[in-house]
């Protein structure tokens, strides 16, 4: 694990919602999607990954995400005596269309609903907070900006000593 106190706070948050999803921010290839996937994972959850480029507008949202983050909630936890077993991972949310009828102005209504921690466990991903709309996100959703992990972390993960080019 490279970013153990994201990880360990986002275990603390999938058995306790009180935010209406786990916001991760940062730049590309720094491991964020590896991070949702290895909590679901760690929490016995099976990721359904959607790449929000794919789903950018309001009616694929409506349509494809929304119904798969309300189903599984409370009615499926008491038929089955457990949560749904799917954690719903939505990446590049910054690549959803903004507007009225937008898919981040969509996600972004969802998030306002109380249904919201009755459902599925949603983890959004983006590069930047670069609209008003993704900064309205950051600030409902437990969020954790995701830097580069520390040398030393580095050097544990891998067995070895770092290039001197790494900084």
């Amino acid at each position: 694990c490279l970013h153990p106190f994201i990880e360990e706070k986002i275990n603390e948050w999938l058995l306790n919602r009180k935010q209406p999803a786990v916001l991760l921010l940062g730049p590309p290839g720094i491991g964020k999607t590896t991070i949702a996937h290895r909590v679901f994972q760690i929490a016995g959850l099976k990721t359904v990954e959607f790449n929000a480029s794919h789903t950018r507008s309001g009616t694929s949202f409506r349509k494809i995400i929304l119904p798969l983050l309300r189903e599984g909630g409370i009615v499926q936890m008491i038929e089955s005596g457990k949560r749904g077993g799917i954690g719903v991972l939505l990446d590049e949310i910054d690549g959803l269309s903004n507007g009225e009828k937008g898919g981040l102005s969509e996600l972004h209504a969802y998030l306002k609903t109380k249904e919201v921690t009755n459902g599925r466990p949603l983890i959004l991903i983006s590069n930047t907070l670069d609209t008003r709309t993704l900064q309205q996100i950051a600030k409902i959703c437990l969020t954790f900006k995701v830097e580069a992990p520390e040398p030393q972390r580095l050097r544990e993960w891998l067995g070895t000593d770092l290039p001197e080019t790494y900084s």
